[in-house]
């Protein structure tokens, strides 16, 4: 049997010599530090290239904050130029629906207008017809005939002329 000291360097109990233990104890601590000092903290010619070379990025940077700024209000200029175009569009194809509403409605009133006219025209046909075939004394297609050509103003053979005595003259 080995000799076995605690942790602490005694001597174990008799009753845990009896049996087994161990223990194991590691660790490690890592201390980094970084210290990074500017080169213009030195003289010479270090130290004026140092400070050359940070105006330089000084520079850059304002220099790209300048373009930054510029294209950004570039896009603001351009977004707003869309938003009117578009409002703009919209106001014309409301315009132009209106438009087109007007021009169905004018054709709609056009077309009812000649139903109207050709409706009574057909009426008094209908009418001549009906005249026409009450008379007994005359063939039915000359009456027709007839009738049409002394509404428009002519003379059939035989007929008594026209009604107001002129020769196709209305």
């Amino acid at each position: 049997m080995h000799n076995a000291r605690g942790l602490d360097g005694s001597n174990p109990p008799a009753a845990a010599a009896t049996k087994d233990q161990g223990r194991s104890r590691s660790g490690r601590k890592i201390h980094f530090q970084l210290e990074e000092a500017a080169e213009a903290e030195g003289t010479g010619t270090a130290a004026a290239a140092a400070a050359a070379a940070a105006m330089q990025a000084k520079e850059e940077g304002r220099r790209l904050d300048a373009l930054t700024v510029n294209a950004i209000e570039g896009y603001r200029q351009l977004v707003k130029d869309q938003r009117e175009w578009l409002q703009e569009i919209r106001r014309n194809e409301r315009a132009a629906q209106r438009r087109v509403e007007r021009y169905e409605q004018t054709h709609v009133a056009l077309i009812d207008t000649v139903r109207e006219s050709l409706l009574a025209r057909v009426n008094s046909e209908i009418e001549l017809v009906k005249t026409l075939a009450e008379r007994e004394d005359q063939d039915p297609a000359a009456g027709i005939l007839g009738a049409i050509l002394e509404k428009n103003g002519f003379k059939l053979p035989g007929s008594k002329g026209p009604p107001n005595g002129s020769h196709g003259d209305k």
